[in-house]
């Protein structure tokens, strides 16, 4: 047998898997790929682009998570916000924004239903700049899809609501 070429499967001596050679001195060592260019140098470029990638992603749920985390409104505004109620499927606020009061941007990662008590006025604005006016009316009730915003009451009444965020997605 010609120990030069690299041992198939199956040969009846000196087995080694494909991806190895067998020198002269009965040693297996890697085997030059097929495209040219050593085989142990491509596994560990591939090791190293999976370890990398594995840390982007850790980096990235780190970073989003304190992120959100940081915009919790409850923390950023306690004066606005009582919670009620906060288990592991829904946190129930109290909300109480006076005329005049604005509220800093925030997130409801996940939405929120909202109850208005009161007839109010407000002025959303939106992380990109853009803003909306809305009237609230008392006793109706709406869905928030998930949103960063920030809120001021821009009416002649205090804004009085019951929220309800779920804690995960909605199925």
């Amino acid at each position: 047998m010609d120990e030069s070429r690299p041992v198939r499967p199956g040969a009846a001596q000196g087995r080694a898997p494909p991806a190895f050679r067998r020198q002269r001195n009965g040693k297996f060592v890697f085997a030059e790929s097929e495209k040219g260019g050593n085989i142990r140098s491509k596994v560990a470029h591939l090791v190293a682009g999976v370890l990398l990638g594995a840390s982007l992603v850790a980096v990235a749920f780190a970073v989003s998570s304190k992120v959100a985390a940081g915009q919790d409104p409850v923390k950023l505004a306690p004066q606005y916000y009582k919670v009620l109620l906060d288990n592991g499927r829904v946190r129930v606020l109290d909300y109480r924004l006076q005329p005049g009061q604005k509220e800093p941007m925030h997130s409801h990662p996940f939405g929120e239903t909202v109850y208005s008590f009161t007839d109010a006025k407000v002025r959303v604005t939106y992380p990109n700049g853009k803003t909306e006016e809305a009237l609230r009316r008392a006793g109706k009730a709406f869905w928030v899809e998930p949103v960063t915003h920030a809120a001021e009451n821009i009416g002649t009444t205090e804004f009085h609501a019951l929220l309800i965020e779920p804690k995960n997605a909605c199925k």
